[in-house]
């Protein structure tokens, strides 16, 4: 081959290399972009001069005072104007712009903004506060959101502005694309005070010692800690929570811990004894009321149109509490209400939805999981006929509405089954009886149908590691703290990373499978660790770790055993290579 070809290919290489590079690069920063918590468009409308109609009303008034002097290089305009969401001045306004601005005309159009949006609808109800300058003459320009009130509350982001329509000093209209950066949660704002406000007081005290001095101490002290527990009380080492949240995320996780903690931790031991729900007060409706529902669930249905990075984290707080509460919760908010959001028509959303996800009905949803023995027929006037049977249905008992997967394909394997969605009192619809169950008691299950939800496995190490601080004295436990925190710490960085990617759109088959398997398995193995250092006291009822072994096994078996999500990872791993 000539030198000059090889160089010629050399050259065309090397722009090849380049050009990939910063495809690539480009990408990474696209996908390393932070997505905002609120994001919508509106349009502000600006009339100067008076008329007969609608159209052409004053508005605003640009006055300048005589004795300003030297300093009469603009006008001061002061302003109460509709925001809508489209570009017509007389449709309904959703907010109003309140505000000024310094308008000068010196170097084209250009002001200074200081301004606040304010909300009074059905959809929001706050204010939002932007300042800084608009050079109209740009096609775009961005304004700081400086903070805000009611839904938006203590907010961050930029407004970028547009003008749409300018018609000098007469009427311009500006498009302006409002995105939020951080969104403290209305509905958890009073319980983000109270717990900022709110001093723990430790009613346990710590006796001092006999003849063996520090070490009758130190076992005080973990009696203590057991009474602490057994009340429901958080007595556990502090994670890095600042590796995996951002500020917004942790404020959310700590209210979701504190209404837990007051809630439904002083219910979880009789739960557990009884085998159902408290009737004194309804847990449902309390949830319902702070919101924990609708996590996933858009904002015109009622929902906080988070993520699922929010609804793991409020599965922890909740599970540690009670780990039947937890998976009872799981079962309506994600196999459910979150099913519907992602699948359900736009009727189906709206009947449903709103409902289910303030509880306002007696009772709430289930979600069922394949057991392979229902069928549905061919379709007669236009719909199916069901029949089959299902085993372990969580809600069951309590579920007024169900989503049943049935096969409607059998030639399809897997991939012809549909969902329906199924009301008790349907004619052929019939139950059997309750489940008493090992664990998970409270979580009220019937023995037609096969129920469990996956997402919260990892939530358990938590309680379980409060739990081993009953032992901190004990020298020669050491080594089995340090496998269980680390155990705890690796399941929870795991779990975390994979809602991350699930909310970003990366789902990977086995990870998902190997984030419950690994998760699943370390929770029976720490519960195990917990009951092994308490010795006998761990073996009887007035301890928790014995219910906490028992809900924690059922991670292994509920929705697909470990051995299956083996065979998921392994088949997914194969199909790489």
């Amino acid at each position: 081959m000539r030198p000059e070809l090889v160089g010629k290919s050399c050259f065309v290489l090397l722009i090849l290399i380049l050009t990939c590079q910063s495809v690539l690069a480009y990408k990474n920063s696209y996908l390393r972009q932070r997505k905002p918590c609120k994001h919508f468009e509106l349009y502000y409308h600006e009339v100067l001069f008076n008329g007969t109609d609608a159209a052409n009303a004053t508005s605003a008034k640009a006055t300048n005072q005589t004795t300003l002097g030297n300093f009469k290089f603009g006008m001061l305009v002061v302003f109460d104007n509709p925001m809508t969401e489209d570009n017509n001045f007389l449709s309904h306004p959703v907010a109003r712009a309140q505000g000024f601005y310094f308008y000068n005309k010196k170097d084209d159009y250009n002001a200074w903004y200081a301004l606040t949006l304010v909300f009074n609808s059905t959809q929001h109800k706050g204010t939002i506060n932007m300042m800084g300058a608009d050079l109209m003459a740009e096609e775009s320009r961005d304004l700081s959101v400086v903070g805000g009130t009611g839904d938006f509350f203590m907010t961050r982001g930029i407004a970028t502005f547009q003008t749409d329509t300018f018609e000098g000093a007469k009427y311009f209209r500006l498009k302006i694309d409002v995105k939020l950066y951080e969104c403290v949660i209305r509905r958890h704002r009073k319980q983000l005070a109270t717990y900022y406000n709110k001093t723990s007081k430790d009613s346990s005290s710590v006796v001092e010692t006999d003849i063996r001095g520090v070490t009758m101490q130190r076992l005080f002290v973990a009696r203590s800690m057991c009474a602490a527990i057994s009340r429901g009380k958080r007595l556990c080492a502090s994670f890095s929570t600042a590796l995996l949240f951002d500020d917004t995320q942790i404020q959310f996780k700590e209210s979701v811990a504190q209404f837990a903690q007051e809630k439904i931790s002083p219910h979880a031991s009789r739960i557990d004894q009884k085998n159902s729900f408290p009737q004194e007060v309804n847990l449902w409706k309390l949830m319902g009321e702070f919101n924990l529902h609708g996590i996933t669930a858009p904002e015109e249905y009622g929902g906080l149109g988070l993520g699922y990075l929010y609804h793991c984290i409020a599965m922890e707080e909740i599970s540690r509490a009670s780990g039947s509460v937890g998976l009872s919760y799981g079962a309506h908010s994600n196999l459910c209400i979150n099913q519907l959001v992602r699948n359900g028509n736009a009727a189906q959303k709206q009947k449903y939805l709103p409902k289910e996800v303030y509880c306002t009905r007696k009772r709430l949803e289930t979600q069922q999981i394949i057991a392979g023995e229902e069928k549905a027929d061919d379709r007669v006037d236009g719909g199916y006929v069901i029949n089959g049977n299902k085993m372990w249905c969580t809600n069951g008992p309590v579920a007024q509405t169900l989503v049943v997967y049935a096969k409607t394909d059998i030639t399809a394997g897997s991939k012809g089954i549909t969902a329906f969605i199924i009301e008790k009192g349907m004619p052929g619809f019939s139950t059997a009886q309750k489940l008493d169950k090992l664990g998970m008691r409270g979580s009220d299950t019937y023995v037609f149908i096969a129920l469990s939800e996956l997402l919260f496995v990892e939530v358990q190490f938590q309680l379980l590691f409060s739990f081993l601080l009953l032992i901190v004295a004990m020298v020669w436990a050491d080594g089995k703290i340090a496998d269980m925190y680390t155990s705890l710490q690796s399941s929870r960085s795991y779990v975390y990373s994979v809602a991350k990617d699930c909310d970003n759109g990366k789902v990977n088959p086995k990870d998902c499978a190997g984030v419950i398997l690994c998760a699943a398995e370390r929770a029976t193995q720490v519960a195990l660790q917990a009951i092994q250092c308490l010795g006998g006291n761990g073996y009887v009822n007035e301890y928790t770790t014995g219910r906490l072994l028992r809900d924690a096994k059922l991670y292994e078996i509920g929705a697909g055993t470990s051995e299956i999500r083996r065979m998921i990872i392994g088949r997914e791993l194969f199909k790489e290579q």
